[in-house]
């Protein structure tokens, strides 16, 4: 998330910097067009080159800009967190498939890298982490289904 912030703040300033440098440019056209319509050829050439350059510089960081917005919203793996503390293994369980079918949805090129914590169990009965056994086993089934349906693995690991 600081990341896009920084992009972004970077991109609106470079923006801002390409439509300060179009409309100077645009008022060198103006002025050079009035100076050929007065027969000052030495001012219109002058105001030209000064528009042009104004447009360039205009132009290049409008395409700097661009550059930084598209790193901010297409990173190559983007990370996405599910917490599951709180909450029953139904209501868990529910809550997995859900983001999967949201993350997928998105089907972003690079990739995705889903965090689900889901507790050591603590307030379950004999401290067996229920709710960690039934995901494992539902992302299993899942990898299983997805491998199934369309030949491509889906990976899942474990850190305990």
């Amino acid at each position: 998330m600081f990341h896009f912030l920084i992009y972004r703040i970077e991109a609106d300033r470079l923006y801002t910097k390409s439509k300060k440098f179009i409309a100077a440019s645009e008022i060198y056209m103006a002025a050079a067009q009035a100076c050929l319509k007065a027969g000052n050829m030495e001012g219109y050439e002058e105001k030209k080159q000064a528009h042009e350059k104004a447009f360039k510089e205009g132009r290049a960081a409008f395409y700097e800009a661009n550059g930084i917005a598209y790193k901010a919203n297409n990173q190559k793996e983007q990370s996405w967190h599910c917490d599951l503390h709180g909450l029953g293994t139904t209501q868990a369980l529910r809550k997995v498939a859900t983001t999967l079918e949201s993350l997928q949805a998105m089907d972003n090129p690079g990739g995705v890298v889903l965090t689900i914590v889901t507790g050591k169990g603590k307030h379950s009965e004999d401290n067996v982490p229920k709710i960690k056994i039934n995901v494992m086993k539902f992302l299993e089934e899942k990898a299983r289904q997805v491998l199934k349906e369309t030949g491509r693995r889906w990976g899942v690991e474990w850190e305990v």
